[in-house]
Order: C-alpha cells, then structure tokens, then sequence
C-alpha cells in the first residue's frame, strides 16, 4: 500500500474516532457508549498504518500525538466564537492558607512528582529491559512510554481516595521493577 493511501486511513481514522467520541460526550445521543467504542476502536486502529509507515516506534508516537492534534482542531472548529458581553469578576477576599493545607499539597506534590517520576522510571525500565529487541529499541521505548507511565502514576495517587494504599502499591511496583532490573 502507498504510503500516501496509509496516511491519509491513520488522519480518516483518527479525524473519525475523536469526532465521535466528542459527540459521545457532548450531545449524549441513544447509544452513547456504543459511540463512544467504536470512536475508541477507531484511535486504536490508527496505529495500524502507522506502524506499518514508520514501524512500531514511531508509529506508537504518532498514535499517540495524532489524536491530541485532530482533537484541539476538532474543538478550534466547534469553539464558540461569538463575542459576549464582558461581565466583571466578583471581588474575592483571599486568605493565606494555614500550615496543615500547605503540608498537605506539598506532601501532594511530593508523592507526585519526584515519587512518582522515580517509580515510573524503575517500573518502565524493567518493562523495557524485559523486551526481546536491541537495547536502542528498549531505551527508545523505555524514553517514550515513561511520560505515559508517570502520568497514569499521578491519575492513580491523586485519584485514589485512600493515598496510602497508592502509594504502597507503586512502591511495591517500583520494587519489583527495581529487583527486575538488578537481576538482569
């Protein structure tokens, strides 16, 4: 197949599953989650064409970044452009927040950020690490899979209602991901 013929199938694909799954989510129609699969499946098969144009590690970047691309156009183009009426902001009085808030969001920022950058690196990297390809592969894929890792690690901390089991659980991971690596 040309590469031209599997470009514009991964764009068709990609165009189609966002625009489904914003209408999915924003009009609710009869049969909202089925719309809402078949725009899913339809980002899925993307990657597709693109693997088979770049391979799997381009292609699975290019998977990823296309959907964010044809979604911010998709809402350029929806995006209410109307000028309104400017209405003023109401005053708010701000008070300095007390120590115990301030603990607590830097204890926040803490577990996300450097625990969480920390234990998706080990983790990724034992994935990695474990693949049957070259060792450039597997930094290649160790270097574009952590950013998603890390951010499904932050969804997972700031989500949970309960921090310590999130936390428990990533250290477990990271751990496992750590002898992982040693033992290799």
């Amino acid at each position: 197949m040309a590469a031209w013929s599997l470009i514009a199938l991964a764009i068709a694909c990609t165009i189609s599953g966002v625009a489904l799954l914003y209408r999915s989510w924003t009009r609710r129609p009869d049969g909202a989650r089925a719309v809402a699969a078949v725009g899913w499946l339809l980002l899925g098969a993307t990657a597709v064409p693109w693997f088979a144009l770049d391979g799997w590690e381009f292609g699975a970047i290019y998977a990823i970044t296309v959907p964010s691309l044809a979604a911010g156009l998709i809402l350029w183009l929806v995006a209410d452009r109307r000028r309104r009426r400017a209405e003023p902001l109401p005053r708010w009085s701000v008070a300095a927040p007390g120590w115990p808030a301030v603990r607590k969001v830097m204890g926040t920022f803490l577990l996300v950020v450097p625990f969480g950058a920390v234990a998706s690196t080990v983790v990724t990297g034992a994935a990695g690490l474990l693949l049957p390809i070259s060792e450039l592969n597997q930094l290649v894929f160790i270097v574009c899979v952590m950013p998603i890792v890390w951010g499904l690690f932050a969804y997972r901390m700031l989500a949970a209602p309960s921090r310590r089991r999130s936390v428990l659980s990533l250290a477990a991971l990271s751990g496992l991901g750590l002898v992982t690596i040693l033992a290799l």
